[in-house]
């Protein structure tokens, strides 16, 4: 692993409500997956394990999508930058 990659050390969803779905999308090197549906138990995701202990390299995009009936839908993004915490934004 370079200095500059980054590694998913922790990354979860809380408060995910009734019925909802967590997608983890990845795009770019050091992705172990392009898309996957995390498993959600009492309201929590845990998302770390997804990443296989891989190493993220700048400008790639992680972005996490939370769904439930009923509900609008809510996604983050973390874009990772070399030396520095990754962006984040929602919408």
């Amino acid at each position: 692993m370079r200095e500059r990659d980054t590694k998913v050390a922790r990354l979860g969803v809380e408060d995910v409500p009734a019925g909802g779905k967590v997608a983890v999308l990845c795009r770019g090197q050091g992705c172990a997956f392009k898309a996957k549906v995390a498993t959600v138990a009492g309201g929590r995701a845990s998302l770390t394990k997804l990443f296989k202990g891989r190493a993220l390299k700048p400008r790639a995009v992680v972005e996490i999508r939370v769904t439930a009936p009923g509900m609008t839908g809510r996604t983050i993004r973390f874009t990772i930058r070399a030396n520095k915490l990754p962006l984040k934004a929602t919408s």
